[in-house]
């Protein structure tokens, strides 16, 4: 995130993304990409996404040091939409990305 953004849809977007992960009761990390200290992360953040500046930015860690990318809100968004599919059409087409299959 980035508490410098004055845009009103990264903001929007942020509270989303934070409200979604809260309500699925995952522990996350705030990473505000604006602060001096957070240049390091936060510079490696932005390698593993290949987004700079771009907010808000969604990541698993490893446990090793490492980080996935699993998108911005608007892939984020796409990914709770398919996890509200009919349970036939997502055990019958195992590709399609869902919330619940980011691991």
């Amino acid at each position: 995130v980035s508490g410098l953004t004055t845009d009103q849809i990264q903001m929007v977007n942020t509270r989303r993304l934070e409200d979604l992960i809260a309500g699925k009761k995952f522990a996350f990390e705030r990473v505000d990409g604006a602060l001096a200290e957070n240049k390091e992360i936060r510079d490696t953040l932005f390698g593993v996404s290949g987004h700079r500046g771009k907010y808000p930015q969604c990541f698993i860690a490893d446990g090793t040091g490492g980080y996935r990318f699993v998108g911005l809100w608007e892939e984020i968004e796409s990914l709770v939409d398919c996890d509200a599919l009919p349970k036939e059409v997502l055990d019958s087409n195992p590709n399609i990305p869902t919330f619940s299959r980011v691991r």
